[in-house]
């Protein structure tokens, strides 16, 4: 397939469509390899224009989930665009409904940055690390928690997406203590979700999705 003239109106024209766990896969690795085959579409995908930012921060963590040992094999699941109290919803084979709120704490400066340098240079040298800098993260992360707390998600589950890819595995540092301080907090906190479940981005995480999708409780 050529991906050479593909537009990202068209990668996204069935981005709701409900899917089962194979088919997210396909769909996933559909848009992946039209962007690492594209370079207008790579610097969009950087920057999150149009329909990359729904991709990427709400379909690829329920595509993790797709593709996790918690999903049943014949639900089919989408996310849903609008201000109806969920991002995201799968029907398994009774056609039981699960819906889902999928959440992260963003520094989109940062990442904006990011990308621009990204896309002008082909690297970036914006990233460092501190003890500062880990404990603001960590405290953006209990404060975007502590809002959802405020809601009644009664009957649904949370996706939580931590991404300490530019934080840590940028500069080629481990980042799993931080995760098990973070999943420490959690366990203590209160809420009306049904479940909570994380899953810890490190900018490979599609290559071993069970490895870094936790159900917390």
């Amino acid at each position: 397939m050529s991906y050479l003239n593909l537009t990202s109106n068209e990668l996204f024209e069935e981005l709701e469509k409900p899917r089962m766990p194979q088919e997210m896969y396909e769909y996933f690795y559909f848009v992946f390899n039209a962007v690492q085959h594209n370079e207008q579409l790579m610097a969009e995908a950087r920057l999150k224009k149009g329909g990359f930012k729904k991709f990427l921060e709400e379909f690829f963590p329920l595509y993790c989930y797709s593709q996790s040992s918690y999903c049943n094999t014949g639900s089919k699941l989408n996310i849903i665009l609008g201000n109806q109290g969920y991002d995201a919803v799968s029907v398994n084979l009774e056609g039981i409904e699960t819906f889902f709120e999928i959440t992260s704490f963003i520094n989109g400066e940062q990442q904006y940055k990011n990308a621009i340098e990204l896309n002008r240079d082909g690297i970036s040298s914006l990233n460092f690390l501190s003890n500062e800098i880990i404990e603001e993260y960590k405290d953006g992360i209990i404060a975007n928690l502590e809002r959802k707390g405020l809601k009644d998600y009664t009957g649904v589950n949370l996706i939580l997406v931590v991404d300490t890819s530019l934080h840590f595995e940028v500069l080629n540092i481990g980042s799993l203590n931080f995760i098990k301080a973070i999943i420490s907090i959690i366990e203590k906190m209160n809420f009306s979700f049904k479940e909570i479940y994380l899953l810890h981005e490190v900018g490979n995480t599609k290559d071993n999705i069970e490895e870094h999708f936790h159900r917390i409780k």
